[in-house]
């Protein structure tokens, strides 16, 4: 994901939310006006722009505690805040 260029320097990335990635058509946004699009389910397929699904990414974040769990450690979250 584009936004950090090297640990002291950053770049802005334009960020479109939407609930479902297509949205972002039927929103009437402009593909040139945004870097990442940030959505709860990626229906768009062929999208030019790159996709963050979050339905994913909470479901990978899922499993990894459960793995965690299995293997009796405690999760990051948990452990950083100690």
């Amino acid at each position: 994901m584009r936004g950090l260029i090297d640990p002291e320097r950053c770049q802005l990335v334009k960020v479109e939310f939407e609930f479902e990635s297509r949205n972002f058509l039927v929103h009437g946004h402009r593909i040139d006006d945004c870097d990442l699009i940030v959505c709860w389910k990626h229906n768009w397929e062929g999208c030019p722009l790159e996709v963050v699904e979050l339905s994913k990414v909470i479901a990978d974040i899922a499993v990894m505690a459960r793995n965690r769990e299995r293997q009796n450690l405690s999760p990051q979250i948990y452990a950083d805040s100690r």
